[in-house]
Formats: structure tokens, C-alpha cells, sequence
């Protein structure tokens, strides 16, 4: 696990190449513990805010607790404000390595290694609205998690030779 995220890192702004299934999952599975890290310290920032809300608040109603809720998810301050823009940075920061890993993958799996560029615009918009809302792009973000989800889907499939290819001659390292 630890050599395929060096791996990652050491070929980060590598688009050419191929790599394997398990460089691939280990990076997401790591990729993935880190964004649940930020999302539990989130947590773990909110609910005491959101307590002290409906404690000083007793007759708020609970569209009313959610509006004032809403509000202060979208309008961050304090510790709430640094989780997410350190949230927001290190998304950005996963953004190209991110995007020459899946390329790399998808090229391995056969398919056009173009189609990780959805991975990233993916990425941008969550990170775009996590500092805001935005009307009615509602349909937008399940459209790009959807793609995101075909592309992990691609992501799975074995690595596809080429006719002209012998098995075992790709250099993965």
C-alpha cells in the first residue's frame, strides 16, 4: 500500500504509461481515508455549533435549526472555515496526480485515457461548491458523480493487450 502511494507520488505528473489495478486502488483507498479524516474533523467542528444552536434556540422550529444550519455550513467560520479551505487545498493539490493515475489506469484497462479528465472536472466542482451554494446545480453534481462512479467502474477492469502487444511487457515502475 505505502510503495504503490510513493509510486503515485514519484509519478504524479506522469500522463504516459500504464498502471495497475492494485497501484491504482490502494492510491483511492488511501485518497479516500484522507477525505474521510477532514470529514469526521468537520463533524466533529459542527455539531457542537449546531447543539449550541437549538440549546439557545429553544423555540426554533427544525426548518428553522436547518436554515441557521445550512447558513453555517455555507458561510464557514472560525475552525469550520481553516477544515475547509485545508479540505479544499488538498483536494487541488490530489487534482493532477489524481488525473495521470486514472489516465494511466485507463490506458492499462484499454480504454481512452482522456475520460479522467471528468475525474478532475469532478473534483473542481466539489471543491467549488463546498464554498457556496449554488442554485440549481443540484442535477450537475449527481450528473459528475455519476460519471465519476462509470470511470471507477473502468477502473476495474483487467488490463486489455493490444493485438500487437505480448502479455508482460508493460513497465509499470
Amino acid at each position: 500500500m505505502i510503495k504503490a502511494y510513493i509510486k503515485y507520488w514519484k509519478k504524479a505528473l506522469q500522463y504516459q504509461g500504464y498502471s495497475k489495478r492494485s497501484d491504482y486502488w490502494w492510491v483511492i483507498l488511501i485518497n479516500v481515508i484522507i477525505a474521510v479524516v477532514f470529514t469526521i474533523l468537520k463533524s466533529v467542528v459542527t455539531v457542537p455549533k449546531v447543539n449550541d444552536l437549538i440549546k439557545n434556540n429553544p423555540g426554533d422550529t427544525q426548518n428553522l435549526v436547518n436554515e441557521k444550519t445550512a447558513y453555517m455550513m455555507e458561510h464557514p467560520t472560525g475552525s469550520l472555515l481553516v477544515i475547509a479551505i485545508i479540505s479544499a487545498i488538498v483536494t487541488l493539490v490530489l487534482l493532477i496526480p489524481n488525473f495521470t493515475l486514472t489516465a494511466r489506469r485507463l490506458r492499462d484497462a484499454g480504454f481512452f485515457p482522456w475520460l479522467a479528465i471528468f475525474g478532475s472536472i469532478s473534483s473542481l466542482f466539489s471543491v467549488g461548491t463546498s464554498f457556496g451554494k449554488f442554485p440549481n446545480i443540484g442535477m450537475l453534481g449527481w450528473l459528475f458523480s455519476i460519471i465519476s462512479l462509470v470511470i471507477w467502474i473502468l477502473c476495474i477492469f483487467d488490463t486489455r493487450y493490444k493485438d500487437d502487444e505480448d502479455e508482460d511487457t508493460r513497465n509499470y515502475d
